[in-house]
């Protein structure tokens, strides 16, 4: 196995391509690279979840995650044009991706561009009505953030329109309505 107890898994990983030997009987394949970039950047390790997203981009550029986890990495790197530049591209390349522009929205409203985060989450093309509730959630969190519990009450009501079983949406709901003083509903 050419030295794979010296080199990382990471590293090994990046230099043999697409099935890697790990450890006796463990392969990693090359759609296991978004698992490992997520991983990187939960741990912290913004660098390395670049790179792992920068490969992700090059073994299947139509293909929103890469680009997802390429912007939050650069985010967290504090590198807020180039985050939302790498968004962009993404988004050209995948336009409608939920998971992209949520990403997107949530890199803008770190930096308290609440505008243009809503208008990513519009131009989500929303395949299911839990993803159109979703949506809305997300965009009465941008309501919320600005300081407008009134219109985000009003966007979580139609998300629980949309989909009254779910109960996180009501929850928040309650939570916005008790924020702004209204008990009785």
């Amino acid at each position: 196995l050419l030295g794979f107890a010296t080199l990382t898994p990471t590293y090994s990983l990046l230099q043999c391509g697409a099935v890697v030997p790990f450890l006796p009987g463990v392969f990693f394949v090359a759609s296991s690279l978004a698992g490992l970039a997520r991983v990187s950047l939960e741990l912290g390790e913004a660098n390395e979840a670049l790179a792992h997203a920068k490969m992700l981009q090059g073994r299947n550029p139509g293909a929103p995650t890469g680009y997802a986890i390429a912007g939050r990495a650069l985010a967290r790197l504090g590198k807020d044009d180039e985050a939302r530049a790498e968004l962009e591209r993404g988004a050209a390349r995948v336009p409608g991706s939920a998971e992209l522009l949520n990403t997107q929205s949530e890199v803008l409203m770190s930096q308290r561009r609440y505008d243009e985060a809503r208008r990513a989450l519009a131009a989500i093309v929303s395949r299911t009505p839990a993803e159109s509730a979703l949506v809305r959630s997300a965009t009465a969190d941008t309501f919320r953030a600005q300081g407008r519990v009134t219109e985000a009450i009003e966007e979580l009501r139609a998300a629980t329109a949309i989909t009254p079983k779910n109960p996180w949406l009501w929850i928040g709901l309650a939570e916005r309505c008790v924020e702004a003083r209204r008990y009785d509903e």
